[in-house]
């Protein structure tokens, strides 16, 4: 978990979940751009989130997946259907501050689903990133991170799979 206006908690999960792509790919694998997309998600979480939001990162197919549940909404988001949307456009002026996170995540990634839901959003964002031919297997992996966990810097339990506790 992302504790709402915790930045703090960013930095670390960030670089855990980068430690963890990083074995798993090869040196032509674009790192850069998968870190921009998860810094950008999570400081989304940090900053739009009432309470906490919910991180995972999937990777059984061919590409990760990144998943951020959040368990508010944004103000001011437009409607689809009756239910709340997050843009990913940017903002109608250029030089506001914020406003692009979103659109970056969308424009570096494979895909990126924003649902709304009852109570909050989720934002799934599948990175263009593929396993090295020498890392198979399906991995399924709960990020969740606060405080504790983040200042701790929890080590994966093997090689091929990250796990923080709270």
């Amino acid at each position: 978990m992302v504790s709402a206006n915790d930045a703090q908690a960013v930095p670390p999960l960030r670089r855990e979940i980068m430690t963890f792509l990083s074995r798993q790919t090869g040196p032509d694998a674009d790192l850069a751009s998968a870190e921009l997309v998860i810094g950008e998600l999570l400081s989304n979480a940090v900053a739009h989130s009432p309470e906490r939001a919910r991180v995972s990162l999937r990777w059984d197919g061919e590409h990760p997946v990144l998943t951020v549940a959040d368990v508010g909404r944004r103000a001011g988001a437009r409607s689809v259907d009756g239910a709340p949307a997050l843009p990913a456009d940017l903002p109608a002026d250029l030089l506001a501050d914020g406003g692009r996170g979103l659109y970056i995540a969308e424009q570096l990634s494979r895909t990126l689903k924003v649902q709304a839901r009852a109570g909050g959003s989720v934002v799934s964002a599948t990175l263009n990133l593929r396993r090295r031919p020498d890392r198979p297997g399906h991995d399924a992996v709960e990020a969740p991170a606060g405080p504790a966990a983040a200042s701790t810097g929890t080590a994966p339990a093997r090689p091929d799979q990250l796990r923080a506790t709270s």
